[in-house]
C-alpha cells in the first residue's frame, strides 16, 4: 500500500503483515476513532463561525449513520447522516442558501473563507424561519423508510 505523505510531497510503502498485532490494533483504533469524530468535525452544540449547532443525539446520529455506512461496504461514509428535527434541518437549509448565495457571489471562493456563515445563516433562518421550519416539516414528512417501501 501506498501513503502519501503530503508535505514531503512523496508516497511511502506500508507493509500492513510487518506490524505486530498490538500496533495494527492500535492503527486500527486511532483510524476508526478520527473516521467517527470526523463526522461530526463540523457541528456543535452551540454552533460558531466554523460549526453548526447541533444536539448530542443529532450528533450520535451522524455518528452512527457513518459506522452504518462502513459496515455496509460504503468506504466514502461521511456525515450525510440528515437532521432528524424540523428545527435541525431548517438550520442546515438555511445554512445551504446563504451557502450557496455566498458561491454564487464568490465562484473562486472556497467555504472556509466565508467566515460569517454561522451567524448570517442564524440571521437568515430567524428572519424566514416559518418557511425553512415548513421545508423541513415537509422534508421529514417525507423521508423514506426502506422497510416500509
Amino acid at each position: 500500500m501506498q501513503i502519501l505523505i503530503k508535505k514531503a510531497g512523496q508516497s511511502i510503502d506500508i507493509d500492513r503483515s510487518k506490524f505486530p498485532a498490538h500496533v495494527a490494533d492500535h492503527i486500527f483504533e486511532y483510524g476508526i476513532r478520527q473516521k467517527l469524530n470526523d463526522a461530526i468535525s463540523g457541528l456543535s452544540k452551540t454552533g460558531s463561525d466554523s460549526t453548526s449547532a447541533a444536539t448530542e443525539s443529532e450528533m450520535l446520529d451522524a455518528v452512527v449513520g457513518v459506522l452504518e455506512r462502513l459496515y455496509a461496504g460504503d468506504i466514502r461514509a461521511t456525515r450525510a447522516a440528515a437532521p432528524k428535527t424540523a428545527e435541525g434541518l431548517a438550520r442546515q437549509l438555511a445554512y445551504k442558501a446563504v451557502v450557496n448565495a455566498w458561491l454564487t457571489k464568490n465562484p473562486k471562493g472556497k467555504v472556509a473563507e466565508f467566515t460569517n456563515r454561522e451567524e448570517l445563516t442564524s440571521r437568515h433562518l430567524d428572519k424566514n424561519r416559518d418557511h425553512f421550519m415548513a421545508l423541513a416539516q415537509a422534508q421529514l414528512d417525507l423521508a423514506v423508510d426502506l422497510d416500509e417501501v
